[in-house]
């Protein structure tokens, strides 16, 4: 929506006597607001009086009002007695009059002005503009002359986000027979101040557009503007004066990128108008990659839900931050890399022999072990045949060795007896070729209960590869 600013110096005499004459009403949610003119026509030096009653529209709790303009500093208004600032308190269901004096500050020019009045609701911050028309005129009086009366109409954003152009359209509307040749329009505010010439002929109506920009650091907030029309040194429309919302924003965005096989960086720049920013700043990362990531400044990683970031502590100069972010996937490729090696590395040398021992069938007797049945299963697990395979077996000697074998296993080639070694099993396998698979199995018993841990020990296994002797060992078992 656009704001308009609408403003006529001179209007026909009959209509300019209604606009002096009547009083203007305007009501809001729970007040309402009457100006009545007491004397609306002055010298450039004058006073101009208005009556203002304001009443209280709400059922119960008394209201505080403010009257103030934003016509300052070319029109200012005051009470007698001075009060500063305006307050009136108003009870329910009831209204109360103040004499208001419109004083001209920087008024040379005859002409029609008007000059607004806002009365705001101290509590709710609810405000009603209503306009006070005012015509100044000369002393000596305008008989035989044209007073200059130009309307201007301007549209303009309600809000605008500083970092883009404000566009600015002026309607312009002469509405007697003098002539304009050059004729300024000037629109100045505390941001900016831009002015563009143009002609008016007679009856004229046309339209002058402009583009100004903006600090982007402007704070945000309300920004007044003020229009004028100037003819050679003489304002004859003005100022007119609106109000330009600045809005908030405070924005990150990536002003660098650089990227390789393994190495990703990225320079952000974070901006906002905003005065003393305390917020954190938070740029997203996906998945382990805060693992690898470097920034300067230096981050937190947060979690929130799913999503991760890194979470940076503002230090703004002239509301700017600058933030690089360095992913280096280098020492992951090297860990990859170790782990691939490894693999190949065990793949080479690893037994092509698996020897998997186990216990089974174990026998107590009053809490100790008596008897017990040893596995163990051979297979080759290479694309190669295994030769002259041939294993040994440690026995402690607290136990004997059972000669007997369960069907489909292999039966021991030699069991030997050594008094202070135990006993010493051998089986002589021969070959194995790729995936094939070997069962031995023995049993041990004890005369009297073992009590606690009994472990056997690995067994050997020495064979044969590509004519080199090699041995390899199983685990050992605990029962």
């Amino acid at each position: 929506m656009a704001m308009v600013m609408k403003y006529a110096k001179t209007l026909s005499i009959v209509v300019l006597s209604l606009l002096f004459v009547l009083p203007i009403a305007i009501a809001a949610g729970e007040f309402s607001v009457q100006v009545e003119p007491v004397k609306s026509k002055i010298d450039t030096k004058g006073e101009a009086v208005f009556d203002v009653v304001i009443t209280n529209l709400a059922l119960k709790g008394q209201k505080q009002f403010r009257l103030y303009t934003l016509s300052y500093p070319s029109w200012d208004i005051a009470t007698d007695p001075l009060e500063n600032p305006i307050i009136l308190s108003v009870q329910p269901g009831t209204e109360v009059s103040r004499r208001i004096y419109v004083k001209s500050l920087d008024v040379k020019q005859i002409g029609h002005y008007v000059v607004d009045l806002n009365v705001r609701d101290v509590a709710t911050d609810e405000r009603i503009t209503v306009n006070m028309d005012i015509s100044v005129v000369s002393k000596e009086g305008t008989v035989g002359q044209y007073v200059p009366t130009v309307i201007a109409d301007v549209d303009m954003p309600e809000e605008i986000d500083p970092r883009t152009e404000l566009p600015i359209t002026v309607h312009l509307s002469n509405q007697n027979i003098l002539d304009y040749p050059n004729i300024t329009v000037i629109l100045k505010s505390d941001a900016f101040e831009r002015s563009i010439t143009t002609s008016l002929d007679p009856d004229e109506q046309k339209e002058v557009s402009l583009k100004t920009g903006l600090d982007p650091l402007l704070p945000p907030g309300e920004e007044r503007i003020d229009l004028s029309l100037v003819v050679g040194n003489k304002v004859i429309t003005g100022p007119l004066t609106g109000i330009l919302r600045v809005l908030p924003y405070a924005e990150i965005r990536v002003v660098e990128k650089k990227e390789s096989a393994f190495i990703k960086s990225k320079t952000y720049e974070f901006a906002t108008n905003i005065p003393q920013y305390d917020e954190q700043i938070k740029i997203p990362i996906e998945g382990f990659a805060n693992l690898f990531t470097n920034a300067v400044p230096k981050a937190k990683v947060a979690t929130d839900g799913k999503s991760k970031y890194l979470v940076f502590t503002p230090s703004l100069e002239s509301g700017n931050m600058r933030i690089r972010t360095t992913t280096n996937y280098l020492p992951l490729v090297f860990i990859i890399a170790l782990a691939i090696l490894a693999a190949l590395l065990y793949s080479v040398y690893r037994s092509p022999i698996s020897a998997v021992k186990s216990a089974g069938s174990v026998e107590k007797k009053g809490g100790g072990l008596t008897r017990m049945k040893v596995i163990l299963v051979l297979k080759n697990r290479s694309n190669k045949a295994v030769e002259k395979i041939v294993v040994h077996e440690q026995v402690p000697n607290m136990v004997e060795v059972d000669a007997e074998v369960s069907l489909g296993t292999l039966p021991p080639t030699k069991i030997l007896r050594h008094q202070a070694r135990g006993s010493i099993i051998q089986w002589e396998i021969g070959n194995l070729d790729p995936s094939e698979e070997r069962v031995l199995e023995y049993r041990i018993r004890s005369t009297l209960s073992i009590i606690g841990d009994f472990t056997i020990l690995p067994s050997a296994i020495r064979y044969s590869l590509n004519k080199k002797e090699r041995v390899t060992h199983s685990n050992s078992v605990v029962a």
